[in-house]
């Protein structure tokens, strides 16, 4: 839509609650340093730290198997990689 700025034109504004919730058995694990693993833990998301990766380093597949994504923090993307 070119030409369009919300501020100004009021039809377009408003909000829709969808009926049911996308993806509700969606889980994320964070793989980080220790700042991210406390920020995941304070929001109660599953995290892993390089120590936690090391000694799965043989089997990756047991980091993918409960989780729907992987957030990476930029060193841990350095340091290994995770075939899922």
């Amino acid at each position: 839509m070119k030409n369009y700025d919300p501020a100004r034109d009021k039809r377009f504004s408003g909000s829709v609650k969808l009926p049911n919730i996308p993806r509700p058995k969606f889980t994320v694990c964070v793989l980080g340093n220790d700042k991210h693993c406390d920020e995941a833990k304070a929001a109660g998301i599953p995290f892993m730290n390089k120590d936690g990766l090391a000694k799965l380093k043989k089997n990756n597949k047991l980091v993918c198997a409960p989780v729907s994504a992987l957030l990476y923090a930029r060193f841990i993307l350095d340091w290994c990689t995770v075939d899922c």
